[in-house]
């Protein structure tokens, strides 16, 4: 991301940040965006293997399912058959 700015754009950016931060303030601000893009560099890291291992979870082929044995069907015989015997 970083690795296209030349260095006369990094000139030109020190150069704005002096002169909006101040040369006092300026090692404190690039010290806290330093620290703050190590931060999010850290999470995002932590989710991306958090992506990975749900990934290679949803990847996994699921194991056979037992199946029961099959039930014997209810025909219209079997019902009416069931229906007389309890009357």
């Amino acid at each position: 991301m970083f690795a296209r700015i030349g260095a006369g754009e990094l000139i030109v950016i020190l150069i704005i940040a002096l002169l909006v931060v101040g040369p006092e303030r300026l090692p404190a601000a690039a010290r806290s965006l330093g620290k703050a893009a190590g931060t999010m560099r850290h999470y995002m890291n932590e989710t991306n293997e958090q992506l990975a291992e749900i990934n290679t979870e949803l990847s996994k082929p699921e194991p056979a399912a037992k199946t029961a044995p099959a039930e014997q069907a209810e025909t219209p015989e079997s019902i009416s058959a069931d229906s007389a015997a309890d009357h």
